[in-house]
């Protein structure tokens, strides 16, 4: 039947798709079992042939929602952590690029003695190897960072104060 007006056409479709929603929906789900590893390699193909384009477009809606997809980003990793607070750490080291610890945190740094200031100790990792060092505080991580990571560093540090108290005393 045609209609004049095509609003309410497409009025009229959209009434006979909500009455029969749950039947449709089946009638979809069941197809696509049906035919999910040819359905799947289509899309991944598609998903190869334009990936330049459909990245870009991705791109350009999360600036144009930029607020909205923060959002959902801090719900969603809120959610993770809360969840499940242990596996979400082990997901971050992952994706951060640290080691595994070989060791729980212990309450005090293990290279200054002291307490942790306002964050939670910082797992320190070789930067060649990858391998786990220790846990410590933001000061110490930060000083051993800033020598070089390198026990020819932290040696040239100590040469210095050592110079340096000798010409003052």
């Amino acid at each position: 039947m045609a209609y004049k007006n095509p609003q309410e056409g497409r009025a009229r479709s959209r009434e006979r798709w909500n009455a029969n929603r749950e039947k449709h929906s089946a009638q979809r789900t069941a197809a696509y079992a049906a035919d999910r590893e040819n359905k799947q390699a289509q899309n991944r193909e598609y998903y190869d042939a334009n990936k330049e384009r459909l990245q870009a477009r991705r791109r350009e809606l999360r600036l144009a929602n930029i607020e909205e997809a923060r959002a959902r980003d801090r719900v969603s990793n809120r959610s993770k952590r809360k969840a499940n607070p242990e596996k979400y750490r082990i997901y971050m080291r992952k994706f951060k690029g640290l080691p595994t610890p070989t060791r729980s945190a212990p309450a005090l740094c293990e290279c200054c003695g002291r307490l942790p200031g306002k964050k939670a100790l910082a797992l320190d990792h070789c930067h060649v190897s990858g391998v786990f060092r220790g846990w410590l505080c933001g000061g110490c991580n930060t000083a051993i960072g800033k020598l070089g990571d390198s026990i020819e560093g932290l040696m040239n540090a100590v040469r210095y104060l050592q110079r340096a108290a000798g010409e003052h005393s």
